[in-house]
């Protein structure tokens, strides 16, 4: 018997600041270039925040989501392959559909921000 998580997930793409920015200085201000470090790339939202932690403690589950067919869902997959082959056996491609991802934007000294597209998690509107 396994522990079904289902739900949510996405990849946070997460950009390292090496150095300190200020909130009124020159990083978000248009035409300007900052230099920042490379980025981490990760799974986000409940079903991988849950259900990896699950894992970590020895729990049997399984992963239910939805990822597009484009390169975030491929990099989505590799990552829970990585972590553990049947992390992704429960996941769902769907074709021609765009993955779910967030910018994070982790400043040190203020709180996160996020930038995020739904992706194929957002209900189909009529």
């Amino acid at each position: 018997m396994k522990i079904a998580i289902a739900g949510h997930i996405c990849l946070d793409i997460i950009p390292r600041f090496e150095q300190k920015f200020s909130t009124r200085g020159t990083l978000f201000i248009p035409g300007t270039l900052s230099e920042i470090g490379g980025a981490v790339l990760a799974t986000g939202g409940a079903v991988s925040n849950t259900g990896i932690a699950l894992q970590r403690l020895g729990l049997p589950v399984s992963l239910m989501a939805k990822v597009g067919d484009d390169d975030f869902g491929q990099i989505i997959l590799n990552i829970l392959c990585r972590q553990d082959a049947s992390l992704a056996e429960g996941m769902i491609v769907s074709s021609g559909a765009e993955t779910s991802y967030s910018v994070v934007i982790n400043l040190p000294g203020i709180d996160r921000m996020f930038l995020h597209c739904p992706g194929v998690n957002i209900m189909e509107r009529r």
